[in-house]
């Protein structure tokens, strides 16, 4: 990225002005009785941690071992925890799930993002869940590999076509 190029300097202020909205969004406060509306709230975050990873990516690469990236998988699987397996939210919570998977360098996030894939798969079925968690298992063979820089998107386009997170 040419970073004294006007355009990439626009891309960078705008990149920057929609990271701070987001950091800055407070997520709505509900009662702690309420699972349903907690449960919303929690896919909110895991959503919102899974977009400014996005937007790291976009600008500075898909390096996983930046701070960023592993500030927002330890976010969105603390939020995806509160989430109860056959709720009514889990359908909703593929992409930042998936997201958490592509910045995943420890075992031990990759295990609770396979865990939770396979309750996906198991509960709510659709094609695309187990799609996403083949496409996973690639990208981890490749890190495994040492590759620690994988651009997913890219790889979705090629070999995965059938996927859609968004």
């Amino acid at each position: 990225m040419d970073r004294n190029s006007p355009s990439e300097a626009y891309l960078l202020s705008t990149a920057e002005n929609i990271e701070k909205s987001l950091q800055t969004w407070p997520p709505p406060n509900h009662e702690a009785e309420n699972t349903a509306l907690r449960e919303v709230t929690a896919l909110a975050i895991a959503t919102k941690w899974a977009a400014l990873m996005r937007l790291h990516q976009v600008v500075s690469g898909y390096n996983v071992t930046h701070p960023k990236v592993k500030a927002a998988v330890t976010n969105i699987l603390s939020a995806v925890s509160i989430i109860r397996p056959g709720s009514k939210t889990e359908a909703h919570i593929l992409f930042p799930l998936f997201m958490a998977g592509v910045g995943s360098a420890m075992k031990s996030d990759r295990l609770t993002v396979e865990y939770r894939l396979r309750l996906m798969e198991t509960i709510i079925g659709f094609g695309n869940i187990n799609g996403a968690h083949r496409a996973l298992n690639a990208i981890w063979q490749r890190m495994n590999a040492g590759e620690m820089a994988i651009n997913w998107l890219l790889l979705l386009e090629t070999s995965y076509p059938e996927i859609v997170l968004f």
